[in-house]
């Protein structure tokens, strides 16, 4: 009897921990809408940054074959920290990482690609959006 009790708790423990979703840091749900440039320049684009079910997706990277990617975040008192790699099969890798600080984002963003025929690619990039509410 006592061990069919047992089996039952670590069961159910079990599920329940399987149903918890990845920590966010409270992310998730959250659409920014801003500005994006090259580093050390002015905008030149706009920028939707979505955050949903652990996953970063960026409108403008889309565009060039990135899609949604795991992201991690961490909280240090009221600034959440987030980072995230995107690949894309045709245009190499796109490394994030941003912080958010009540409704405002502000990330970086590199974008990489090894070339075998010509120089690779290399570009830094900026973010800085609010909350779309």
């Amino acid at each position: 009897m006592l061990r069919r009790i047992a089996i039952a708790f670590w069961s159910i423990l079990f599920l329940f921990v399987m149903a918890i979703p990845a920590y966010s840091g409270g992310l998730d749900g959250k659409t920014f809408l801003g500005q994006s440039g090259n580093k050390g320049k002015e905008a030149s684009s706009e920028e939707e940054l979505r955050f949903h079910n652990g996953k970063l997706f960026s409108a403008g990277c889309a565009e060039w074959g990135f899609d949604e990617s795991d992201y991690t975040a961490k909280v240090q008192g009221d600034i959440i920290h987030f980072a995230s790699e995107m690949l894309s099969p045709k245009h190499g890798k796109i490394v994030w990482n941003g912080t958010v600080k009540g409704d405002k984002v502000d990330a970086t963003y590199v974008w990489t690609k090894k070339r075998w025929y010509w120089k690779d690619a290399y570009q830094e990039k900026w973010l800085k959006g609010t909350l779309n509410k």
